[in-house]
């Protein structure tokens, strides 16, 4: 009985927490991002477009910039590069086409003094170009993550700059102000993206 009241001791919580997990993503999960998303929505004052049950999106303009915002669901099919399950997308097409052919990633894994220490950054395909990490674009992608809701990863993903967090990672979602910031920073990545992507030619 000893042996017994043992497995029980070892399996028993490792049940508990594989159930708790089933339901939070089933039901919690759900009810979070609707919650979260409508706080968006009122906070920001835009109509949503919901294009299908797993996909719902509304657009904030900055300056000419069009920034959407989403709340995706993404299935066992499929993953937005390793992500899946209820997320909190935001998204802008880059203007400068060199971005189509390369990929970007940056997690902020930590908080430390220097860029390269707070930051994890992966690159593939086709560069932009040489060196077009600079210290303009490093200041602005620091600036983004200092807003409490950049919660995720910043990307490009075929020419468009993205940012994705689980919404169980986004705080508070109802203050217009902390949204209408996030949503100001992420254009300036934007913006330093393009710029520092742009070819110069020597004169004459």
């Amino acid at each position: 009985m000893g042996v017994h009241w043992f497995w029980w001791m070892v399996i028993g919580p490792l049940a508990v927490l594989t159930l708790w997990v089933f339901v939070d993503s089933l039901v919690f999960a759900s009810r979070r991002a609707t919650t979260k998303f409508a706080a968006v929505q009122s906070a920001l004052q835009r109509p949503v477009v919901r294009t299908s049950a797993f996909l719902s999106s509304l657009d904030w303009t900055i300056d000419d910039r069009v920034i959407a915002v989403r709340s995706a669901y993404v299935g066992s099919g499929g993953s937005v590069r390793g992500m899946r399950g209820h997320l909190f997308v935001l998204a802008t097409p880059l203007r400068v086409s060199a971005w189509a052919m390369h990929d970007l990633q940056v997690r902020q894994e930590r908080s430390r003094s220097t860029w390269d220490d707070r930051f994890t950054c992966i690159e593939s395909g086709v560069p932009v170009r040489e060196g077009w990490l600079t210290d303009t674009v490093r200041a602005n992608i620091a600036h983004f993550f200092d807003n409490q809701l950049a919660a995720g990863v910043l990307r490009t993903d075929r020419g468009e700059l993205q940012h994705a967090a689980y919404w169980s990672a986004v705080g508070d979602t109802s203050d217009p102000a902390v949204l209408r910031d996030l949503l100001a920073r992420f254009a300036l990545v934007a913006a330093a993206l393009d710029r520092a992507a742009t070819r110069r030619h020597p004169m004459g």
